[in-house]
């Protein structure tokens, strides 16, 4: 029966030259889609061998719906029913007609290569829609079997593609991490792929997708701001503004995308390190991803001076990643283990860093008491503890060279700190020459 339809086409109902028009329809467009009965999405126009995939999308959702009216509500993503409704309804998979897959998958891989994939603003039509239905040259299908293509035709989406696949309505978005969380932090790294003519939008676009409770009192679609100004409203915002922009060169949003796991790790070790109590960090936790990664100087720090929160560390399922090494690098996850492995692997023993002893001695801790302690063997004397109690004077460094004296080596940079803090006689150290070394491997003996 035909009937009057009421359609809302953003292209044409925003003036996008009109800077104050824009920043108001940004707020009003995910009310748009979430209140709509279907959203129609236009992919554009492909080549026909394209109309192959499309007939045998639509016969396995009508096969769907006549044998199973209830499997679009009921199953899941993953659920192995969807195999036996595609092998049934796609006769050409049968009897080794191999080739015929081959093509079914190429000509997915060309559909997905459809430039709306790349487009930050589409993000509202798909995530806000109860239904939704792909238009391009060769026809319509629903998002809802789209999104299961590339399971059932062995296609592995690029990380854009399949983010945009998860919020799909349909057993894709209801099997997908859009059910577990949505805050900001979450969709600038899962979107890091979007594409915006104007750079502030990869942001913009997020804000009502976003489900913070209090982002839109921190961050607003203020299109007067430059993209430096919101990058810094971003850093503020996660990160209780323990960054910077000139912490990382940030300058771009796109940057700050692909640096969020540097950046949660270096905010989490300025948390860990200044002191912090658990319920400060779990405060931290709800605006980042699903998964932070400790840095090696955080995870030190707790071992060494605060069990209450080693055992947080490990039991937390946010930290599933202890970084090797500097966090500011790039490289973080080519360098992670996991945190079970770090604090339950005792053949590497931790090592005291100049941040670990800064932090401590900002938190009113004193290192130096802890590792004398008989049983705490597993702390590794390192050059920068040996420095921290030459500062404190020899009386310290001659009671670290007593209890751990043969673990340390002295340099001639410790000699020159201890001379400077001396307050009693250096031959008062020769009864531990046996137990405390030069660098050149010889017993020394500190000598006016």
């Amino acid at each position: 029966m035909d009937e009057d339809r009421i359609l809302w086409i953003d292209a044409i109902c925003i003036d996008q030259s009109n800077i104050r028009e824009r920043g108001h329809q940004v707020v009003c467009m995910s009310q748009i889609y979430n209140r709509a009965d279907r959203v129609l999405i236009w992919l554009g126009f492909v080549n026909h061998e394209l109309s192959h995939l499309i007939s045998a999308l639509k016969q396995f959702e009508a096969t769907v719906d006549r044998a199973h009216p209830g499997a679009w509500r009921n199953w899941s993503y993953g659920d192995p029913r969807w195999f036996d409704v595609w092998e049934n309804t796609q006769t050409y998979l049968r009897g080794g007609h191999e080739s015929d897959r081959i093509s079914q998958q190429t000509r997915l891989r060309l559909l997905m290569n459809k430039p709306w994939f790349g487009r930050v603003w589409i993000l509202q039509e798909v995530a806000k829609a109860k239904k939704a239905r792909l238009r391009c040259s060769e026809g319509w299908i629903s998002a809802r079997s789209f999104a299961l293509a590339p399971r059932l035709l062995g296609v592995a989406p690029d990380t854009q593609c399949q983010a945009i696949i998860d919020i799909m309505p349909g057993p894709s978005r209801r099997s997908s991490w859009w059910t577990e969380k949505q805050n900001l932090c979450t969709l600038l790294w899962r979107f890091r792929g979007s594409q915006a003519t104007d750079p502030r939008d990869r942001l913009y676009a997020l804000l009502d997708l976003a489900s913070d409770t209090k982002i839109k009192e921190k961050i607003t679609a203020d299109y007067t701001k430059n993209e430096e100004a919101v990058v810094k409203d971003i850093l503020a915002y996660l990160f209780n503004d323990d960054l910077s922009s000139n912490d990382f060169s940030v300058r771009k949003i796109a940057d700050l995308q692909e640096r969020i796991p540097n950046l949660s790790c270096v905010a989490l070790e300025r948390t860990i390190l200044g002191g912090a109590r658990i319920k400060d960090i779990q405060r931290f936790l709800q605006l980042q991803n699903k998964t932070v990664w400790v840095s090696e100087a955080a995870a030190s720090y707790a071992w060494c001076v605060n069990t209450t929160l080693r055992d947080y560390l490990m039991k937390e399922p946010t930290f599933e990643y202890v970084v090797m090494g500097p966090v500011y690098a790039t490289d973080i996850m080519d360098r992670a283990i996991s945190v079970e492995s770090f604090f339950n692997t005792r053949e590497k023993k931790v090592k005291i860093t100049h941040d670990i002893i800064w932090a401590a001695r900002q938190n009113g801790i004193d290192l130096l008491t802890l590792v004398v302690k008989e049983n705490r063997d597993d702390i590794e004397i390192t050059e920068a503890l040996i420095e921290e109690a030459a500062q404190m004077g020899s009386d310290t460094l001659k009671l670290l060279l007593d209890r751990r004296g043969k673990d340390i080596k002295i340099t001639k940079n410790i000699i020159q700190i201890a001379r400077e803090n001396a307050s009693i006689p250096w031959r008062a150290w020769s009864n531990t020459r046996s137990r405390a070394t030069t660098a050149g491997s010889k017993p020394f003996r500190l000598e006016r």
